[in-house]
Order: structure tokens, then sequence, then C-alpha cells
């Protein structure tokens, strides 16, 4: 099998595209096609070509379609043309750096992202769970400094008296 990178095998335009502040990924299927052609408006007429239609003739034609394309995406900024997309029923979104992703607003309305305060490293926002129960998630909160459950693990779960752990820690074994 040949790489693709990220283009689909079946069709096309289905992959990255070029925008003026990074990159936008799309999945236009024979229904898109036409949504894609109607946002955009100045596309070269050949396009408008019936057997364009044809997913499968994209797709095998890929090398020229992604050019067009590249052509209509790399006039927006990713977010603008994600939100023209999605307006138009056309599959696209943002290919999002992790700082990105934290200033999406529609992370931050979800609450994904909270602030914790670790005792070495100060204040910092940390990702918590991904999803919700009965509408809210468990508290996030920073790992645990480097022994802090030590007496809680050694003297609680394996049954260590207070002396043992005492010599683990003035060994150095721990």
């Amino acid at each position: 099998m040949k790489r693709a990178g990220s283009q689909h095998q079946h069709n096309a335009p289905a992959n990255l595209f070029q925008c003026q502040n990074g990159w936008i990924a799309l999945f236009v299927t024979q229904t898109h096609w036409p949504l894609l052609l109607k946002v955009w408006n100045d596309h070269d007429p050949a396009l408008d070509d019936p057997k364009w239609i044809n997913s499968n003739l994209r797709r095998q034609h890929a090398d020229y379609i992604n050019a067009q394309v590249t052509s209509f995406t790399s006039r927006f900024l990713k977010e603008d043309l994600a939100e023209l997309m999605q307006k138009n029923g056309i599959p696209g979104l943002p290919v999002n750096s992790p700082s990105d992703f934290m200033k999406d607003p529609h992370i931050q309305a979800r609450g994904y992202f909270s602030a914790v305060h670790h005792p070495v490293l100060g204040t910092f926002q940390q990702p918590g769970n991904c999803f919700m129960v009965n509408g809210s998630r468990t508290e996030a909160a920073p790992a645990p400094l480097l022994g802090q459950h030590n007496q809680e693990v050694f003297c609680g779960e394996l049954g260590l008296g207070e002396k043992e752990l005492a010599v683990l820690a003035a060994e150095k074994v721990i």
C-alpha cells in the first residue's frame, strides 16, 4: 500500500489544507462537493463539470483537486474557514496546536481545563476528565510529590510499621 499521508484512500478532497495561520481538515464527499463549489464561488469553472461529483474520480485526480482546494483554503484563517464550512454543511475542522485547543471557545465553555495549585509548580491549567457524569466532572488535582504517599502505601497498604518506614527512608531506599 502506498503512503497517503492524511489523504483519504477513496475520497478527495479529504486531507489537511493550508490556511493563512495553519491547517484545516476537510472531508468532502459526493454530497458535499456541490456545497463546496457554492461556497467557493470563484473556483475554476472546470470544476463545475458533473464528472467531478464522483468521489472516486476526484480521488484519482487528488493532486489536481487538492491543489485547487488549497488555492481556496489558503485565503482564510483556519477558524474562519472551519466556521464557513460548518455553516454550509461541509465537514471541516481547524488543526489545533495544544495552545489553540486550550483557547478553543467550545472547550472553554465545557469547562474542560481548570486551575490547579501544585506546591512546587504553582498554579496552572490542567485538563480534567473529558466526560461529565450527571452534569459535572471530578475535580482536577495536581500530581503528587515524590514520596508524598509513602506512609499511606507502605504502612497502610503494605502493613509496614512506622519504624520500618523510618529505616527505609534513612537508608534512602525510599
